[in-house]
């Protein structure tokens, strides 16, 4: 989201708009090589891209079986 909201309008926007998860990256995120995962209903956690990728495959297979 390239708006020009605060980042505090933009999560709350996702979190209305029932995204399952959204990922925030900011200036501490960047600087951690990092981005946090926040679900509609809470805080999921912080990730490297590749753990991330990862987890999103692991629940994607045990959804489909």
């Amino acid at each position: 989201d390239e708006s020009n909201e605060t980042l505090g309008k933009k999560i709350r926007q996702a979190k209305t708009q029932k995204v399952p998860y959204f990922l925030v990256i900011g200036e501490k995120e960047k600087k951690s090589k990092e981005v946090t995962v926040e679900s509609r209903t809470k805080k999921v956690g912080s990730f490297s891209v590749e753990k991330l990728i990862e987890l999103l495959q692991k629940e994607i297979k045990e959804k489909n079986n």
